[in-house]
């Protein structure tokens, strides 16, 4: 996430990568004066078990195998993705907002993977504390 607040500006500015998401999978509110973002990016892997059963596999050990032959059958891990840096799951991030910030102040969008929200600096409204309220992150800037 990348949070822009700079002084000169009327607006403070949150981008959070998201891709692949669509906007139903994603929840944007306020709760007790903080914007609360959450939402679930299932990962790539398509059904259950990634493991392979391969014939000429052993396990490691420092002892010798007893009736090691090429047809003893042994269930190897075998990972789809060896390097793994792209994050899944689920997630939630939670910023402090000015006091008086409401929904109706607030402005997101949801554009190749982009989700950006906006909310004034100096809001004109008060909201009281631990209300709640949605945002829809289909609403553009």
């Amino acid at each position: 996430m990348d949070l822009c607040d700079d002084p000169a500006n009327t607006h403070i500015t949150a981008m959070l990568e998201v891709p692949g998401m669509k906007p139903e999978q994603l929840s944007v509110r306020i709760e007790g004066g903080r914007l609360i973002v959450e939402g679930n990016r299932p990962g790539p892997y398509l059904h259950g078990d990634h493991s392979i059963t391969n014939p000429n596999t052993h396990p490691l050990s420092s002892e010798p195998t007893q009736n090691a032959s090429s047809e003893h059958e042994t269930s190897t891990p075998h990972p789809l993705y060896p390097v793994q840096e792209l994050k899944y799951g689920k997630f939630r991030r939670e910023i402090d907002l000015p006091v008086g910030v409401n929904a109706s102040d607030i402005r997101s969008s949801l554009v190749e993977g982009m989700l950006t929200i906006q909310w004034p600096r100096n809001p004109p409204s008060t909201v009281a504390a631990g209300s709640s309220a949605n945002v829809s992150p289909h609403a553009t800037l």
